[in-house]
């Protein structure tokens, strides 16, 4: 990019590189400046003020318009992609009463491993809502009132909820996904019942769908058609970068298809080696052999394909990329002898 917007207390600047350097206080007097947040394209800037009065700032770097909208803040701040919402969390007033010293917990004796069935972490009515406010109408709307995990995506805004509180964990388990209308508040469910977590899903880099693992198989889901399509049998990996095509891997090997559906094509194999191959991180690939007694890395390429990093007799773990070249480094163990670090 070619501007900076830099904070000295109460005073927010903001230098615009070019031929020579030009530096212009766009907010002076507002109160003290947390929370800054570029648009995804550097066309506007969002910031907060926090103390005896809370206030959310868009700032247009077209127009130079600096507006503004009243708001109990919460957490980070995030300007759609479109520039016309910012999110934040929105803290709810409520009564700070005395917890007791030892909260009660419901047991199963009976199972063979022994579960909490329900986890309180602190008071749920002291978690922040989710919040958008619309910059040209200056309509605040509140989306979510449950504490939900959200982030924000090329589709926009997705958040979670629990399902319920069941034996065995299942709180930590079935979710509900939904994304939201800014404008209006309404949460719009497109996953009902799911045990994931939203970093376990995958949205296209055009925003256009997500993709999952239920059941090990991988789904798509069209967030205009409001359609699941089951894309194939195995492991979730990548979109390509403009989201019309997915791959996931199967057995020992990585297959490639259209989110809308139809025939998989299978482009890269370590069948030769006869293992199975995992998501790891970004191209790496965890490979195991069948019977257990081999175990390492594949890398993959450019074009998909995948090559061996590291594979052999032993057990691999925690490796790691160096950021400037090809190189590797990762722990090794033999099953009679100790740890070894490798690059």
């Amino acid at each position: 990019g070619k501007s900076l917007a830099a904070v000295s207390v109460n005073e927010l600047y903001l230098l615009q590189m070019g031929k020579k350097l030009s530096v212009k206080n766009i907010a002076s007097g507002k109160g003290r400046l947390s929370d800054l947040a570029w648009q995804e394209d550097g066309s506007a800037l969002a910031f907060c003020t926090k103390g005896d009065e809370n206030k959310i700032f868009h700032y247009s770097m077209a127009s130079g318009k600096l507006s503004s909208a009243g708001a109990g803040l919460y957490g980070p701040l995030h300007v759609s992609r479109d520039g016309r919402h910012v999110y934040f969390g929105r803290q709810k007033p409520a009564s700070r009463a005395v917890l007791e010293p030892a909260p009660a917990e419901v047991w199963n004796t009976q199972d063979a491993h022994i579960f909490p069935e329900r986890e309180q972490l602190g008071d749920p009515a002291l978690n922040p809502d989710i919040a958008a406010w619309n910059v040209a109408t200056g309509r605040i709307a509140e989306i979510s009132d449950v504490g939900a995990s959200y982030l924000f995506s090329p589709a926009g805004l997705l958040f979670t909820g629990f399902t319920g509180i069941g034996s065995q964990g299942a709180m930590s388990q079935q979710r509900d996904f939904y994304t939201a209308d800014p404008d209006s508040g309404e949460r719009i469910p497109w996953l009902r019942s799911h045990g994931a977590s939203l970093d376990m899903i995958a949205i296209d880099p055009s925003g256009r769908y997500a993709a999952y693992e239920k059941g090990g198989e991988v789904f798509a889901y069209g967030f205009a058609r409001k359609k699941h399509v089951r894309i194939g049998g195995g492991s979730l990996l990548e979109w390509n970068r403009d989201g019309t095509r997915l791959q996931f891997a199967q057995g020992a090997d990585i297959w490639e298809a259209s989110p809308e559906g139809g025939k998989a094509v299978r482009v890269a194999s370590a069948a030769q080696n006869n293992v199975t191959l995992r998501p790891y991180s970004g191209k790496i690939l965890e490979a195991s052999s069948g019977d257990g007694s081999l175990a390492g890395y594949y890398g993959r390429d450019a074009k998909g394909g995948a090559r061996t990093l590291a594979f052999g007799e032993f057990h691999a773990s925690q490796l790691l990329q160096a950021d400037s070249s090809g190189a590797y480094a990762y722990v090794r163990q033999r099953f009679d002898s100790p740890p070894e670090i490798m690059r």
